[in-house]
């Protein structure tokens, strides 16, 4: 960036998008002031990720890795960002060495797909993410279901009573 060059700076209203999940990313932002949430797009629903203020950067992962951007973020109470151009920001990259900026790609990319998976799980009941077999097991529990499909219903009443007997005998429901 050339010495003395001066910085654009913006300011954002309640509700204004400073960034839109899959736009391209040409610009980061230094927020100065106000409180902005990052929010993703899932299905049909918003789920938040994080609420981010003074002093926090939003839009670097798009100039780090050329990707589309990851996530849309809004402003929650008003603020003020001054803006980073992506001239600017490479011209701070190309002084950095191979493996610092091979880091901050990595960096990048681990924090997409943490975002991924956050969504994943926030999609997924709990006792479906915790129950899931390990591959090995998979045909074994195959052979159990199909066996239990063909068990007769009085049987598998019996075996979900006991179940559930046991389990209020560990919470000291009984």
């Amino acid at each position: 960036m050339a010495a003395g060059k001066v910085l654009d700076r913006r300011t954002l209203r309640e509700g204004e998008v400073l960034i839109r999940e899959g736009d391209l990313g040409d610009v980061a932002f230094f927020i100065q002031s106000g409180l902005f949430e990052v929010i993703k797009r899932d299905h049909d629903k918003d789920v938040l990720l994080t609420h981010l203020g003074k002093n926090a950067i939003v839009g670097e992962m798009a100039m780090i890795d050329n990707n589309r951007r990851s996530a849309t973020v809004r402003c929650v109470q008003p603020g003020t960002v001054v803006t980073l151009d992506r001239a600017s920001f490479e011209d701070r990259l190309k002084h950095l060495d191979k493996f610092t900026r091979a880091l901050l790609e990595m960096f990048s990319f681990k924090l997409r797909t943490l975002n991924e998976e956050y969504l994943n799980r926030a999609r997924t009941p709990p006792c479906a993410a915790a129950a899931a077999p390990p591959a090995e097991a998979r045909p074994a529990l195959t052979d159990l279901l199909d066996a239990w499909g063909r068990a007769n219903p009085e049987d598998r009443r019996i075996f979900w009573q006991a179940v559930m007997s046991a389990s209020r005998e560990r919470s000291g429901e009984d």
